[in-house]
Formats: C-alpha cells, structure tokens, sequence
C-alpha cells in the first residue's frame, strides 16, 4: 500500500475552503484551536496535500490533525469529519490522527506523538512517503527521523520546489552522522535510536569509521560479525547495535563459545528434551528459544568446535519469508523448531585465515559460515592506532572509577593522574586495549597513597618501548650530510598513504591527519605529485591483488 502522511497545513485548510464552500464555516470556528497558522501575510499559496494526490496516486493517506488542547481536541471531531470529506473527489482513504502538541517547536512531544501515530497506521511493506511542507521545522525534522530509522524498509520524503512537488530520498549517511550532531541541544528523548554508543568513548577516524558502520547496522535484522583484538570493546559494541535497534525491548542474551565445553555448547544454544541423555528429566529450551524476538550475541565464535560449526551452518541459513527466523533441532529431538532471533558474533581471531584450506584440509572454521556470519563486518581497531583517544578514555574511566569508590567508601579520596602518569599513559602500547587500561587505573585507584596516581600504581609490568633506530632518521654517510627534503617528502608519502588506507573518505583523511580541511590534503597531495583519487585506486588494486 502506497502511504502518505502529513499534519494539517493551514494553506491545505484554505484550499479545502475554497474547494468546499460549506467547510469555510466550521474551519474558520476551529483553526484557531489546531494547526501551525503562520503569522505575517496571509497571503494562501499552493495546497500540496492536493497535489500530491493527484500526481502519486496514493492509497491511503495519514493526516495529522494537531490541537492545542484536549478540549479542543474533543470539540474538534465534527471538524475532523467535515475535513475528511473534502478529499472524497481524490479517491483515496483518509485517515485523521488527532494529537495535543501545545507547543509546536517542541521536539520531544512532537517525536513522541508522530512515532505514536506510525506505529499505529503503518505496516510492513508499505510504501510510506512524508510530506515535509506542512507543520514547524521540528515537525518535518521528526519526519525525517521516524522515516530513516522506524521502517526496514525506508522511506521517500515529498517537498515542493518553484512550482514543483518533487520526490527525494535521505542517505543514511545523514541520518547516522549529521543529525545528532545538529540537535545536540535537544531532549535525549529524540535520541532514543543512539542509544549505546554514548559509552564509546573517541574521535580518532578509525574509531569513528566503526561507529558509522555500527549505527547503520544496529537499524536493520542483519548478521553483525565483530572483529578486533581482546580489549578492543566487541561486547560493548554488540550492547550498543543492540540497544539501538528495534528489538531493544526484546531479549538479549550472550554466550561465550570458549568458556563452554563443546559437549554441552549445543545443549546451551539448542535445548534438550525429555530422556535425550542421562538427567535430562524435563524438556529445556536453549538460548534461542529464550531469546526468540531479541538478539543472541556469540562471543568468540572462532572457537566453536567444527561439529557446532556444522549446526551453526543450518541456523543462519533462514527461511524464505525472513531472515531471522532460526530452525534448529533440541538435543534428542528430530522436531524441528523455530525462533526469530538476530545474531551478533564477535573474534579475535583471523576466521578469513582459519578458513582457508592447506594442504588438502579443510580449514579450522568453515568459510560458508564465516559468509553467513558477516553480512555485515566492523573492524575495531587496537588502541595503539588510536592514540589519541587513550587519554580522554583513561580520563573517562577515572571519573568512574572515583565515582564507583566514592559511593561505597565515604573516606575515598577522589584520584587524578600525575603529569608523569599521563606521559606513561601516553607512551604505553596497551597491547590488552581498553581492557588492559581499565585494569590499570582500577589498580592505580586501588593502590596509590595520596590523591595522585603514579605509574607504578598501574600495576603494569612492561615499560613504554624504547625509540629505536628504524625510528630515527638516516644517517649522514661519508660526511655529506643528508637530503632533508627528501626525507621529509618520503615522510609525507608514507603518513598520507596510511591515512587513505586506513579510511573511508578525504575527509576522513584530513582528519586523520590533523588537516584542517580536505583541501589541505589536496595541497599535500599535489606536492607529492599524485592526487586523492590516484592514491584511493593504488590501495584499491593492492587489496585486490592480495591472496
């Protein structure tokens, strides 16, 4: 069914009056009570409700009449009525939702009743297109919002252009990226689908980058296969893509494939029924069955044995009707049975590696379910590649850790770093990631003496790394000195291609670099005698290229 919604625009009123002289009355009584009515010129342009209608030919249509007050609200039912009536020549069915928005620039009650009205008049598979000229910009802010993240499916956006109304759709790109950062101000209500990330703590682009991708993926009932080193968040990366998607009201459960026998890792996930071996006295779901309708996470799934892989193998291969639909079989039952659950999985390992055959053997993780376990794969980066974010997550981790003591301990005197202690921070590797450095401040909270933390108070064993000579710059050979601008060049060539390599866009790039704008880049670009598009191309056809 082809949907349109819109609010109640006081230009569509008085196209309406004009069309139908007997609505003029009982508006005019009641448009003081309802609807956005501009101030200035009254002057009326083009009713786009009506034009639209007549050039998308729509099935139905959402109209969203909004009061001041309940009592207006009340006494507005035979007004709601007369209105409807006058789309009858349009041959299409009209649906009137009345809402209470006193005040209409109000983000969070205008978020609140639109979302409100679409859970009730949509369904999947429409075809849903929003109007934005009607209403306040928060209105038509709301729209865009509900349009891109509320629906699977998608959405198409109408607007009016000259003497046009013309069909437009929003990137997602947009939705996960840019309008967060421009309603900052607003209630976090309106940000209910962000919820989650707010604990990642970062700013370098790679970390960034993982973040994107995690919005995008958390939207939709896709396989998520998390990929990154011990202590690089994967648990708290499948938390947020799951907290911000729309089974977030559902169940979510985690198992660790490593921590679990192989013996009993089926039993875990499928269940068992009654007599299927000695003590099994009852029938017993598993994790599926428990979290039909929500989110299973499987952290280290590189560690399942090949057997479970094997079953694995049969539950991500769903039904035609969706993609989520489980089938799987309890231990000692030949019944088969179903759950709708999502999957998020999580590594360490290099499953593309351990799924390669050698020597006439089959690899140690299937290659078909590493295909189906990465619809969707986030790289998360170590944090010695994002050491500009080690200081402000240390400083994060601190606050709470001097929270956490503060509320059991009345005595605890809150801790802050030595300049020594931030210059260790600095300069240490973290091969443990996140995790190793959270360990840490706990312990330099636990043991340090006074108010400051010093670096023996870390509990870390391994001293920063030393500079080494493949850090130091060539020589002078025979006395001549060296070609400084031509170490500084290979310099730049070398950090550019890195940061081309290790994102997804010039901006990116940039700031990857610490440039002020992607046209400083350009201008690095030009010196080495290359450009950005020639540079993205060499590392395309190099991966390409790879084994």
């Amino acid at each position: 069914m082809k949907i349109l919604y819109t609010w109640t625009g006081y230009r569509e009123l008085k196209e309406a009056e004009k069309e139908c002289p007997d609505f003029e009355e009982l508006c005019e009584k009641h448009i003081k009570s309802f609807a956005y009515t501009p101030t200035g010129s009254s002057k009326v342009t083009k009713g786009w409700v009506r034009s639209a209608l007549k050039e998308y030919k729509f099935n139905k249509m959402v109209i969203l009449v909004d009061y001041t007050d309940e009592q207006s609200l009340v006494a507005g039912n035979n007004f709601r009525e007369a209105y409807k009536k006058t789309f009858s020549e349009y041959m299409v069915e009209v649906q009137m939702m009345p809402v209470v928005i006193p005040d209409k620039n109000d983000y969070t009650v205008v978020y609140q009743e639109t979302k409100k009205v679409l859970e009730k008049t949509s369904h999947p598979g429409d075809e849903k297109y929003f109007l934005l000229v009607s209403g306040t910009y928060a209105m038509n802010v709301c729209w865009i919002l509900l349009g891109k993240t509320l629906f699977e499916e998608g959405a198409h956006f109408l607007r009016n252009c000259a003497s046009e109304l013309k069909s437009f759709d929003i990137p997602l790109d947009l939705t996960v990226e840019y309008i967060p950062k421009r309603l900052s101000s607003q209630s976090s209500y309106i940000h209910h689908f962000y919820d989650g990330f707010e604990g990642i703590v970062g700013n370098s682009p790679l970390l960034k980058k993982a973040i994107n991708v995690a919005h995008k993926a958390a939207l939709y009932d896709v396989t998520v296969l998390l990929v990154g080193e011990t202590g690089t968040g994967k648990e708290k990366f499948a938390d947020a893509i799951q907290k911000a998607s729309p089974r977030k009201n559902g169940p979510y459960l985690k198992i660790n494939c490593a921590a679990i026998p192989a013996s009993l890792l089926e039993d875990t996930l499928f269940g068992h029924v009654k007599g299927a071996f000695t003590g099994a006295k009852t029938n017993e779901p598993g994790l599926l069955k428990k979290a039909d309708g929500g989110t299973l996470f499987l952290d280290e799934v590189g560690e399942c044995p090949p057997e479970m892989q094997a079953k694995l193998l049969r539950v991500l291969q769903p039904p035609d009707e969706t993609p989520t639909i489980r089938e799987y079989y309890r231990v000692g039952s030949k019944i088969p049975e179903r759950s709708d659950v999502r999957i998020i999985a999580a590594t360490n390992r290099d499953l593309g590696a351990m799924s390669k055959k050698e020597k006439g053997e089959a690899g140690s993780f299937r290659s078909d379910l590493l295909f189906r376990l990465s619809s969707i794969v986030i790289n998360l980066p170590p944090l010695r590649e994002r050491m500009e974010d080690v200081i402000p997550t240390a400083k994060i981790l601190l606050d709470a850790v001097n929270k956490r003591f503060s509320s059991v301990s009345p005595g605890y005197k809150e801790k802050k770093f030595s300049p020594k202690t931030i210059k260790f921070i600095q300069k240490y590797d973290w091969p443990g990631n996140v995790r190793e450095l959270s360990y840490a401040i706990l312990s330099g909270a636990t043991l340090s003496e006074g108010g400051t933390i010093l670096p023996e108070d870390l509990g870390i064993i391994t001293q920063p790394a030393k500079s080494t000579s493949d850090d130091m710059p060539p020589q002078p050979e025979g006395g001549i000195g060296i070609d400084i601008n031509n170490h500084l060049r290979q310099e730049l060539k070398k950090w550019v291609e890195k940061a081309i390599e290790s994102t997804d866009s010039k901006r990116a790039a940039a700031d990857w670099l610490h440039l002020a704008n992607p046209q400083a880049l350009d201008s690095k670009l030009k010196t080495l005698g290359t450009s950005y598009q020639d540079e993205a191309r060499k590392i395309t056809q190099s991966e390409a290229q790879k084994p």
